[in-house]
């Protein structure tokens, strides 16, 4: 069928097209497509401490410079939940850290590796995120910080501000006649944010070398609850916030509100999305992601860190798995086009997944706000704890330990297509090649994967098919029997047909 008049043909240049989603598949053939969860570090973890009072915990953000080195920033309660500090810690390879000596923020009466915390300002209670901003042309604002700002003991001055974004939605539901779904939301609003008896938000500040810092006055925007990650959109020259924010789909709601667990524990988190060009004045947008009826019963989204990546917006999704008895944070995958419409990858499975019986990353687990690019492999660093979601509440459940390590993949290897011996086919949609030497990333090392260049009616163009691949490699240039590709020009549609018999494709692009 000829799809070309509805459908504008695509270009491909040096952009690598990744399977995350089937945006440039026009029709498959006995293909399956498969999640690569990130492989864990053997060494792990990188970062701990024997001491019980100071556990790291990896909210927070790691930079990598190749002529330099890692840098680390983490929230650690002290003394228990009495303060809390953000740690920086340094690192030639990643793998090994050294904590430097600052004189500012001292602890116990000697000098520490904290940089900011509530001895700088009270009601800090988490770091978010920090970004080095090398776009930045005032050099003491080359580093941000995000962090959550909570302060107890009256109500908070922005309950009108905070429900305000939830009022179009709570009008609707009314006028649905949907009033114990109102009712719901009024409570999980009010005690997530604590609004009678607490001031939540975020806060922001700057640093010329992300050690000293400024903050910000006043705090950029007064409707966060928790947890929540920053990061910049290169694509539309924007700083993003994804903000912890409340969401009850209708049909979750109808099919377990009259359960027990539901009335009383679950709230529904989710995430909003918050927009900037000067990193001053924020825009609250949508709840861009939410669980579903497909998740598992009390399901919520604890957080996303959200980063760019060919093209594309790549979510790390902190899934809470909330039901009694499980409280439970793995990390998931998601991929989105424009920031804002997400899809999750790899049929909702684990992209890191929890550690067994005895492991150091047992029961919850969060990630830096982006992972770091080095050479050939994408590290995701994260924090693992040896308890649940609720600590407090459970006296009896052993040593509350947390630590730092990291997961990785290999470039553009989040998730493939793939066929085993018996062989399948993927066609594309109509694209412009804009280049001439096509590129895979792919393990064909066990088997074959062979290129054939269509029309954009889908007939095979003569001479235009490649010989076979039989490498497992990140970049492979497809070599082809009679033709170069030169001879296709850049106004003139085609479509590519992999054909795989026991092989893994996981990206491909032109050079």
């Amino acid at each position: 069928m000829n799809t070309t008049a509805n459908n504008p043909p695509i270009t491909l240049g040096s952009e690598h097209q990744l399977f995350l989603d089937d945006h440039i598949i026009e029709s498959r053939e006995n293909i399956v497509s498969g999640l690569n969860p990130a492989e864990k570090f053997t060494g792990n973890p990188v970062i701990s401490s024997d001491d019980p009072l100071i556990q790291p915990s990896l909210y927070g953000s790691i930079i990598y410079n190749p002529d330099s080195s890692y840098r680390i920033w983490y929230s650690t309660w002290v003394d228990g939940v009495k303060r809390m500090f953000v740690f920086n810690q340094l690192s030639q390879d990643g793998i090994h850290w050294e904590k430097p000596q600052y004189d500012f923020i001292k602890i116990n009466g000697k000098k520490s590796h904290a940089v900011f915390g509530t001895d700088i300002l009270p009601h800090i209670t988490e770091i978010f995120s920090v970004l080095q901003d090398d776009r930045e042309k005032d050099p003491e604002r080359r580093y941000k910080m995000a962090y959550k700002y909570k302060e107890k003991g009256y109500p908070s001055p922005y309950v009108e501000t905070v429900m305000g974004l939830h009022r179009k939605l709570l009008n609707d539901l009314t006028f649905r006649g949907k009033h114990d779904l109102v009712e719901t939301y009024y409570r999980v609003i009010s005690d997530g944010l604590y609004l009678p008896t607490q001031r939540r938000a975020a806060g922001f500040a700057f640093s010329p070398d992300g050690i000293h810092w400024n903050r910000v006055e006043p705090l950029a925007i007064p409707d966060i609850g928790d947890i929540s990650h920053l990061t910049w959109d290169p694509y539309t020259n924007r700083y993003l916030l994804y903000a912890r924010d409340f969401f009850l789909p209708e049909d979750v709601h109808e099919k377990h509100k009259n359960e027990e667990w539901y009335r009383k524990t679950f709230w529904g988190r989710a995430v909003r999305l918050f927009e900037s060009t000067d990193f001053i004045n924020w825009t609250a947008g949508d709840i861009v992601m939410h669980a579903d009826i497909d998740d598992l019963p009390g399901d919520e989204i604890y957080s996303m860190a959200v980063f760019p990546y060919e093209g594309l917006y790549i979510g790390l999704v902190q899934m809470y798995h909330a039901y009694p008895d499980t409280n439970t944070l793995d990390i998931q995958l998601a991929v989105s086009r424009d920031g804002s419409n997400w899809k999750r990858v790899g049929g909702r499975q684990p992209f890191i997944p929890l550690g067994g019986t005895g492991q150091w990353d047992r029961f919850n687990n969060s990630v830096a706000s982006a992972p770091v690019m080095v050479d050939d492999e994408i590290r995701f660093y994260y924090s693992g704890r040896s308890y649940r979601h609720k600590p407090y509440a459970e006296p009896d459940s052993g040593p509350q330990r947390s630590a730092i390590g990291f997961a990785s993949i290999k470039r553009d290897r989040f998730a493939h297509v793939g066929a085993s011996f018996d062989g399948g086919a993927i066609i594309t949609k109509s694209l412009l090649l804009n280049g001439s030497s096509l590129h895979l990333n792919a393990n064909s090392a066990h088997g074959t994967i062979v290129v054939s260049i269509l029309d954009q009616y889908g007939q095979p163009i003569k001479g235009m098919i490649s010989k076979p691949v039989e490498v497992d490699s990140l970049n492979i240039p497809v070599r082809w029997i009679d033709e170069k590709l030169e001879r296709l020009t850049i106004d003139k549609p085609v479509k590519l047909r992999f054909e795989l018999k026991n092989a893994k494709l996981y990206s491909f692009w032109i050079e």
